[in-house]
């Protein structure tokens, strides 16, 4: 973005593949497949559900989509040579989807939990959080961790001591028709 903010004529494809080749070496191709996919599928996603939160992400990041996303990211995995800086930058970016794949079997979880209580999946969500403290704590700059603590209202729902925000139904008062 900078790149095009400083040059608008300047060719956006370029300046994506000169990044992918320059970050990930041998890995560029399969980063970049990473990336495009869970890219198009955000915007799918997004183009149907905009006030959705949390709850509805199974949708996007089905186990499908993150199945895939690790193939991508095992291969570029297997395309860097050991110990290299290519290889800790593909690290990087699976700490980002071991997150995702944590939270959404929490989404999940959570979502029978409010429904039933038990304390087995309570103790499994406790367990994921851990998982993800011990990502945020290895990998600081990996993930955004101000919004995606459970105590945020981002993530209200998603761990039993942390119930879900209660929100009131929308009144034809209440919308902007203008």
């Amino acid at each position: 973005m900078a790149q095009l903010v400083w040059d608008p004529n300047k060719d956006a494809q370029a300046i994506l593949a000169d990044y992918y080749q320059r970050g990930f070496g041998p890995a560029a191709g399969p980063v970049r497949e990473y990336y495009e996919a869970l890219e198009k599928a955000r915007m799918a996603f997004t183009a149907k559900n905009l006030d959705g939160g949390v709850f509805l992400f199974p949708e996007l990041y089905t186990p499908e989509l993150l199945r895939e996303s690790q193939g991508r990211l095992d291969r570029a995995a297997a395309a860097v040579p050991a110990g290299s800086v290519y290889q800790r930058r593909v690290a990087f970016v699976q700490v980002g989807l071991d997150y995702t794949r944590l939270i959404m079997e929490n989404v999940t979880l959570m979502g029978r939990y409010w429904k039933k209580k038990d304390e087995s999946v309570a103790k499994q969500v406790r367990d994921n959080w851990a998982a993800i403290d011990k990502l945020i704590n290895t990998t600081p700059y990996a993930i955004n961790v101000g919004p995606v603590r459970p105590i945020t209202p981002r993530m209200a729902g998603l761990h039993p001591d942390y119930p879900p925000a209660k929100v009131k139904k929308a009144r034809a008062v209440d919308l902007d028709l203008n």
